[in-house]
């Protein structure tokens, strides 16, 4: 854990959180996530993005013949 002031945010009330939030004893807040397929709106990248990351990743391997590696998760 890294070194630093804690900064608790007194705003924050339980009764105010969504669903599946709590405030946890360090004033942080919690959020679970239903199980199952992700909808598009919540994944962090679009196809056409990881698709351009996957080809550039291919090209910079094919030119250099380095193995590139990303682990998106």
């Amino acid at each position: 854990m890294a070194s630093g002031e804690l900064v608790r945010g007194g705003d924050i009330r339980e009764e105010d959180l969504p669903f599946g939030a709590a405030l946890t004893a360090s004033g942080r807040v919690s959020v679970a996530h239903e199980f199952g397929t992700p909808s598009p709106e919540h994944l962090p990248f679009a196809t056409q993005d990881l698709v351009a990351l996957d080809d550039a990743l291919s090209e910079a391997t094919r030119k250099t013949k380095i193995r590139f590696n990303i682990y998106v998760g």
